[in-house]
């Protein structure tokens, strides 16, 4: 009978300057987490960088579960595995492994995401793949990954979480009609620009309930029809002070600048919004 691979955390350095990754864990202690790197052995939750020349690197730890926020980000990384270890950090609140080169296919982590977990940034990387059949945390606050051509997948499916504040998944090739969506009622900052993105008549804005928000659909290439449905579900929303970008690809609205909706929001309702002229 085969046994299950021991958890770990894989990676790859290719440059030995920088700042060492962080494991946040207050109830472990440094001698819980080890590391193999090309120097050897060591210790630590943030072991001295001096330990970190490049190389491929193992993490092994006997407290997973005391783990609360790991940090890579910036890291020189350009190989980076966590699908071992991610099932056993029960308690994770953050993960962040942006600024790096890394090319990780996102699925490897899509069954294992914990329950608890609060903010995903693993933006301004090369990653890759399909994330349209993630499904986010309930406890999610802060989703950003983006800025990443690799990565797609129709999102029209998503469910997004009660307590999402923000989410960015611009510069990405994600594609779908977000119009379905039912907005968090945190709902304070969304970047859904520069993708292959469309609004059919769900009422996604409509549901909006939070002032004072910033919403940025810019250059999906949406049709006429579509700019004025996003115009009249801010309406419809009946909230105030919150900010619109719709321009880019976007096809002009209905009169364009003059469209009655924008001018109700503009005029009225305390946005500003930008469309297509």
């Amino acid at each position: 009978m085969l046994q299950a691979a021991p958890p770990m955390i894989r990676f790859t350095r290719n440059a030995a300057d920088g700042v060492s990754p962080l494991i946040t864990a207050a109830a472990a202690g440094d001698t819980d987490f080890w590391w193999q790197g090309p120097g050897g052995t060591f210790v630590g939750k943030q072991p001295d960088i001096a330990n970190f020349p490049v190389g491929d690197f193992t993490l092994r730890s006997s407290r997973w579960d005391a783990i609360t926020a790991i940090n890579f980000s910036t890291r020189k990384l350009t190989k980076f595995d966590m699908s071992r270890a991610l099932r056993h950090m029960v308690a994770l609140y953050s993960v962040a492994m942006n600024n790096n080169n890394l090319t990780n296919d996102v699925a490897q982590i899509l069954p294992y995401l914990p329950a608890g977990l609060h903010d995903v940034a693993l933006y301004n990387a090369a990653h890759v793949g399909d994330v349209s059949k993630w499904i986010l945390p309930a406890s999610l606050v802060s989703y950003n990954v983006f800025s990443m051509a690799g990565i797609y997948g129709d999102i029209s499916g998503w469910v997004l979480p009660p307590l999402l504040s923000v989410l960015w998944t611009h510069a990405t090739g994600v594609t779908g009609d977000i119009s379905g969506w039912v907005l968090p009622a945190p709902f304070a900052q969304t970047y859904l620009s520069w993708a292959g993105l469309s609004y059919g008549t769900g009422g996604m804005f409509a549901t909006a309930t939070r002032n004072s928000s910033t919403y940025h659909v810019e250059n999906n290439s949406m049709l006429l029809a579509e700019v004025d449905r996003i115009l009249a579900d801010c309406v419809a929303s009946g909230t105030t002070g919150s900010t619109l970008i719709a321009d880019g690809t976007n096809a002009s609205p209905t009169d364009g600048v003059n469209n009655a909706n924008r001018l109700e929001l503009v005029n009225n309702r305390g946005w500003t919004v930008t469309v297509t002229a």
